[in-house]
């Protein structure tokens, strides 16, 4: 009949599709690839045109992302059991492409939304569940924080509503008193910084409605029984080479001022989570006898752990296969492909938006590289392979009389400010953080 079909939901799948797109690009990240992929997956889907047709005309880049959300859909359709450890795990490797893991997240995040309303008592059980379950797990596992605490708190809101809407008055109702009591535990702590020299900032948050209600269950008391219910974030501005530092000089401030919990101190500045998440995390006890979860990082830490647009090297791993990108994380001169230059003379890179050719990639990367020193900007020449053979981080280190751990440095402090500088997405995503 030609008439635009809605969904069970009862959803235009054309605006619900543009939303999705939204989401990836302004909570995720992800590029114009991804956002093509999306808005036409449903149009191969229905065979109103071809894989073939789309590699032509938007390049393999969409082409391929585009086949994994349709085997994605292919595996979820055929599996009951999808809120299974095996099944996300199956997920994972079936996708291929990182993107369509985003992607099928931000749609559940765009459904979870709006489902308030929509479909039948035991469809938005069902698509809760999932949320929890599976797509909340997913987020975890990737990095994406705040979207797992949204989709937890959502799916709790229509799986157990009696609970989520009495957590949410309590902590409503004790706003002005949770607010004083940070204001007065953040304040000693805030004249001890400023006193020591230390840029920074504090946030306080309230934890999220799913995890209070996790701390009840866990410790079979009533609201009133949580006395945890908020942490305190101390971020600090510190230049890269004193981050480890700066972040135990806190702790150090904080643990004397306020009684530790040994058992809940958790270091991830020595050895970050697979996902790149960095900071540490103590628990003291406060006035009043509370225990108080604080989290110390820097800017840089803080902006992995908050923007869920950063784990650009894990759409590279999972790349890596059809694409000759390789992470800026792997030793210098490992292999045949650890020079930029050979990233962005490889086809896939040429079927890229905002591609640069490779002189004009040199003066990309120099016109940024003139605001380093010229020491540095030797040793990041040295690592890209401008027109000199590529050299390990010991020879580089032996070259300019540095250590590993300085050059390595130079390397990653060189590569964030090439990133904040450059307008060449291209550049910024092949650099990731």
């Amino acid at each position: 009949s030609g008439a635009l079909q809605r969904d069970q939901f009862g959803f235009n799948p054309v605006l619900f599709d543009l939303q999705t797109a939204l989401i990836t690009v302004e909570e995720i990240g992800l590029n114009r690839a991804s956002v093509v992929s999306i808005l036409l997956h449903e149009c191969v889907a229905m065979g109103a045109v071809s894989l073939d047709e789309v590699r032509e005309e938007y390049g393999d880049d969409v082409a391929n992302i585009i086949k994994g959300l349709l085997r994605v859909n292919e595996l979820y359709a055929k599996n009951p059991s999808i809120e299974t450890e095996n099944f996300r795990d199956l997920l994972l490797s079936f996708a291929e492409d990182m993107r369509v893991i985003f992607i099928i997240i931000a749609n559940r995040v765009n459904l979870m939304r709006q489902l308030k309303g929509r479909g039948t008592d035991d469809e938005r059980q069902r698509v809760a569940n999932e949320a929890a379950h599976l797509y909340a797990p997913l987020a975890h596992k990737l990095g994406l924080y705040l979207v797992k605490r949204e989709l937890e708190d959502l799916s709790l809101k229509f799986l157990e509503p009696d609970v989520y809407y009495m957590i949410k008055d309590k902590l409503n109702a004790t706003r002005e008193a949770r607010d004083q009591y940070i204001a007065n535990f953040i304040a000693p702590i805030d004249e001890k910084l400023k006193a020591s020299g230390l840029k920074f900032h504090i946030k306080g948050r309230t934890k999220s409605i799913h995890s209070i209600w996790q701390k009840m269950k866990k410790q079979k008391c009533k609201f009133e029984g949580i006395y945890d219910l908020f942490a305190i974030r101390i971020i600090l501005d510190s230049d890269l080479e004193k981050e480890k530092q700066d972040c135990w000089q806190v702790f150090s401030i904080v643990t004397d001022m306020y009684r530790p919990n040994p058992k809940r101190l958790r270091d991830w500045l020595s050895v970050p989570k697979s996902n790149g998440y960095e900071s540490l995390h103590i628990t003291v006890m406060g006035p009043q006898g509370k225990w108080v979860e604080i989290q110390i990082r820097t800017e840089r830490m803080d902006e992995i752990a908050e923007r869920v647009d950063l784990p650009d090297d894990k759409i590279a791993d999972a790349m890596k296969a059809n694409s000759r990108h390789v992470s800026m994380d792997a030793p210098i001169g490992d292999g045949e492909d650890s020079s930029m230059m050979d990233f962005y003379a490889s086809s896939d890179a040429a079927s890229t938006d905002n591609q640069l050719d490779l002189e004009s990639l040199h003066k990309e990367i120099e016109r940024v590289l003139e605001t380093l020193d010229e020491r540095d900007r030797k040793v990041i020449r040295a690592f890209y392979g401008s027109g000199e053979p590529e050299l390990t981080l010991e020879e580089i280190g032996v070259k300019y009389n540095l250590t590993k751990e300085r050059v390595r440095q130079i390397r990653e402090k060189a590569i964030r400010k090439i990133r904040h500088n450059t307008k060449n997405q291209l550049l910024k995503s092949y650099l990731g953080r």
